[in-house]
């Protein structure tokens, strides 16, 4: 059971760094959409 706990934990904070990391990547561009600049995606996206 211990290692199941461990497994879920470890796998949970892996998606929410991959979520927080989506979210930053989402207000970036926004941010540069409302600057105004005319950068293409980021690759990854």
């Amino acid at each position: 059971m211990a290692f199941l706990a461990e497994w879920v934990t470890r796998e949970g904070l892996q998606w929410s760094c991959q979520w927080l990391d989506m979210q930053l990547l989402i207000v970036e561009a926004e941010s540069l959409a409302r600057e105004g600049h005319k950068c293409g995606a980021p690759e990854g996206i």
